[in-house]
């Protein structure tokens, strides 16, 4: 009679295949029904926060040592240095509790698209397309409109920086937490001044002489300052002249259309991002198998990282695909001295890279974060709060996500309900990661399908709009 095992084999959780699925079609009229929304119920709203300098120009002679080290003149180089070590324990706990507050907003809020630009072309009126406007320069930017600025995906229109959109429903609430989390801030600014020697040691060290205490604040609080929120309807007003009037109210129409595809694109990329990286975990390591006739057999054995859509070749769907090598490393006279881990991307057609990679999943399981956990918890409850704004394209968003609701609804009950809990859970049960992984990929489909069904609306309205102008 065999012996029984003391316990099951561990299961291999192979990475799952994306299931084709195609959206709703949103009609012209339901996109400006969520646009009408935005006007009756949200308001635009903004704030920021100035911070104290982290940059300081290195000196003249600085320059001309390291300017003469390459052989070059000191006018073609711009040299800074970093203020305020950000390894310190107090800079690092005030960079998370500014970040708090931009967390805040992003759970109550959304972005919009930034106001529409007219351009004038070989003499004729055109709508200008907001993907080829420039954005503000990244001295003008700080971090949280570099955080709306990356928020949307390409082809999705311009973000407006510092803009967001909110619902009247959801201004007091926003209010009072933005300010407890502002109070929260500059406490922890006095502790940062408690540190100054300290984290001026430290960057003296890393200065060595080039160190000027003169570039130090001497007090950090009054170098921090926070402009209220504002808060403003989507109206114009009516003291102007009526072909102003009107011009003004088709420009405003036209933005708030936009928002509605900006805000749905950023939404379903950040979900994406969300339910990728945590994907990405869930399954073991993965290997290629190139054929060895294939021009892609030096890849033979490298480690499968990551797969995500491209830009399409001549209508065919593109896939990166980014792989890890194991190279050696030789000494000048051809002896080994280490192997070094390089990662490379390479471009296939989304329907042929498993056929040419052949991947094969690895007894091998990769380290489940908890903050991937987090993250994919905080975006979905997030998502409950803003799904209005987005309109038919939110109703189907919502559809996709209600699997998954249901998935750690049920993982939770097993856990302790927090981050933490439900990331053990998932270390622990290979069926749960793999349960949680089918789910999680069938969703980033529907997703996906719907934010092509959103590019494909604008892309309409927009064609519709340069042939009205």
């Amino acid at each position: 009679m065999a012996r029984k095992k003391s316990k099951a084999e561990p299961l291999v959780v192979a990475l799952p295949d994306k299931p084709e699925v195609t959206a709703e079609p949103v009609s012209a009229e339901e996109h400006a029904d969520a646009a009408d929304f935005l006007r009756a119920h949200c308001l635009e709203m903004s704030y920021r926060i100035h911070w104290f300098s982290r940059v300081k120009q290195a000196s003249t002679e600085a320059k001309s040592v390291m300017a003469g080290a390459v052989g070059g003149e000191t006018s073609g180089f711009s040299i800074t240095r970093r203020l305020f070590s950000s390894r310190h324990p107090a800079i690092k706990e005030l960079n998370r509790r500014r970040k708090v507050i931009d967390d805040w907003r992003n759970s109550l809020t959304l972005v919009m698209s930034a106001k529409p630009v007219k351009q004038i072309k070989a003499g004729e009126l055109v709508a200008g397309d907001q993907d080829d406007v420039d954005d503000v320069g990244a001295d003008q930017v700080d971090a949280a409109e570099e955080a709306d600025a990356a928020a949307a995906p390409r082809g999705a229109g311009r973000v407006a920086s510092g803009l967001r959109l909110i619902r009247k429903a959801d201004v007091k609430a926003f209010w009072d937490g933005f300010w407890l989390r502002v109070d929260d801030m500059m406490a922890q600014v006095a502790v940062v001044e408690s540190c100054m020697d300290e984290i001026k040691a430290a960057d003296r060290k890393q200065h060595g002489s080039s160190f000027n205490e003169a570039d130090y604040p001497t007090n950090l609080a009054a170098a921090i300052s926070v402009e209220s929120p504002t808060f403003s309807t989507f109206t114009v007003t009516v003291d102007l002249p009526p072909e102003v009037y009107k011009a003004q109210v088709e420009d405003m129409n036209r933005q708030l259309s936009e928002s509605v595809s900006t805000a749905s694109a950023s939404v379903a990329n950040a979900i994406l991002a969300a339910f990728g990286d945590l994907a990405d975990q869930l399954v073991n390591r993965q290997r290629v198998h190139p054929t060895k006739a294939s021009k892609l057999a030096q890849y033979e054995n490298a480690e499968l990282l990551k797969v995500k859509p491209v830009a399409s070749v001549d209508d065919v769907k593109m896939v990166a695909v980014q792989l890890r090598v194991e190279q050696d490393v030789l000494d000048d006279a051809g002896e080994f001295v280490r192997q070094q881990r390089v990662e490379h991307v390479i471009h296939l057609p989304a329907a042929e890279w498993k056929a040419v990679l052949r991947p094969t999943a690895v007894a091998e399981r990769r380290k489940l974060m908890t903050g991937s956990v987090e993250k994919l918890l905080t975006w979905i409850e997030n998502f409950d709060k803003v799904k209005s704004m987005l309109g038919s394209y939110g109703t189907q968003f919502d559809g996709h996500l209600d699997p998954v609701r249901t998935l750690l609804s049920r993982l939770t009950d097993i856990s302790n309900g927090t981050p933490e809990g439900l990331a053990d859970v998932l270390r622990e049960g290979d069926m749960y990661r793999k349960d949680l992984a089918n789910t999680l990929t069938a969703a980033a489909a529907g997703i996906e399908a719907v934010s092509e069904e959103v590019k494909s609306v604008r892309r309409r309205l927009n064609k519709d709009y340069v042939g009205q102008v």
